[in-house]
């Protein structure tokens, strides 16, 4: 059990993150009240999990959740979304969903002609028992979609060839935020956490890294070391609405400056 989960609540203000890693727990020295979980998927143990987590919600007088997901995990914090607010709908549920894939529907993935690029782990689990349409909807995101306490932020890179785009835009709904990043990498959480290194590594989970393609590399160096405001994770759970005001601010600033450069050149 300890292995699975790691609580880290000092403040019991009623707010608390949960930080779904894959086969280990990730973002080490999080300061933010915290449960961290391991599960990949989250396929197994749903009930466990859940169990868990409402025993937190109960402990600590939980007022507003955060599932903080990246890749496949984020199929976690649907999962789990779904199972909680059945038992609690007073909560409010906030996804902070990086890179996401909102569905495990194979069908999805061939209609939008991305099958070819879809990720090792979902092929694999394609192939397994465990493909069943039960876990196709229990996976899918759109069934999160206009709940009153519940609200999606949905982190995209938006150069990516890998579907990545496709896969948030599918779910619209009156609680659904799409937070496109102009970039290639995959993984969009990292660099709201690790600093980018001047040899263009950025630490992807915990302790891999990889060399990062060189607008990437400019963009997040640049947001990283911008003045007028702090973006981390931190600023983006604390107040989405004022992160992205700020993001959109300096996407424009910076296109901007591209295209001046472009005329002098």
């Amino acid at each position: 059990m300890s292995e699975k989960f790691a609580v880290e609540i000092n403040n019991d203000n009623g707010e608390v993150d949960v930080i779904l890693g894959h086969g280990k727990h990730i973002l080490r020295g999080y300061r933010r009240d915290n449960v961290k979980m391991v599960g990949g998927w989250y396929f197994s143990n749903i009930a466990l999990n859940t169990e868990f987590l409402s025993s937190i919600i109960d402990k600590h007088s939980i007022k507003r959740l955060n599932f903080i997901g990246t890749s496949k995990s984020c199929s976690g914090a649907i999962v789990l979304t779904k199972e909680l607010i059945r038992k609690f709908p007073k909560v409010t549920f906030n996804l902070f969903l990086f890179s996401a894939y909102t569905t495990v529907d194979r069908e999805v993935y061939i209609r939008r002609n991305i099958e070819d690029r879809a990720p090792g782990s979902l092929v694999s689990f394609w192939e397994s028992e465990q493909y069943t349409p039960k876990a196709i909807r229990r996976c899918e995101a759109r069934g999160l979609v206009n709940k009153d306490n519940v609200f999606v932020y949905m982190f995209y890179p938006e150069k990516s060839k890998y579907g990545e785009s496709q896969l948030a835009k599918r779910v619209v709904g009156s609680n659904i935020m799409h937070i496109g990043m102009p970039v290639w990498l995959h993984n969009t959480l990292y660099p709201l956490w690790k600093k980018v290194e001047g040899n263009m590594t950025i630490e992807i989970y915990e302790s891999e890294f990889r060399e990062m393609h060189p607008t990437d590399f400019d963009f997040y160096t640049k947001l990283q070391n911008y003045e007028c405001y702090r973006f981390d994770l931190y600023s983006c759970v604390e107040n989405i609405d004022r992160f992205v005001k700020h993001l959109e601010a300096f996407k424009a600033d910076l296109a901007a400056e591209q295209r001046e450069s472009t005329l002098i050149e």
